[in-house]
């Protein structure tokens, strides 16, 4: 298991890892943050860009708040790092 500490941007105009702030990881989703719409956007993006089955993240804390924490079952630290680099090397 692997944790990720996220900010989140929610209303954008499109999906995207942006980069890193400070120890988390800057997403934006075009999903609004309503009715938990932004946060289940966010597991179903996550999944798809870090090639893991998004029933294998779940939010541990940060529900209602820009700074969420993931768990991420399945995968080590060491190959979450990677593919998070290979998907911000990836947008250019």
């Amino acid at each position: 298991m692997a944790l990720l500490d996220l900010h989140v941007v929610p209303s954008s105009s499109r999906d995207q890892i942006v980069g890193r702030r400070g120890l988390a990881l800057k997403v934006k989703l075009r999903a609004p943050a309503i009715d938990g719409k932004a946060n289940a956007s966010l597991l179903v993006f996550l999944a798809t860009s870090l090639d893991l089955r998004a029933r294998t993240l779940v939010l541990i804390s940060g529900e209602h708040a820009p700074e969420k924490r993931l768990a991420l079952f399945g995968i080590t630290p060491a190959e979450l790092a990677r593919r998070i680099d290979a998907a911000l090397a990836a947008k250019g």
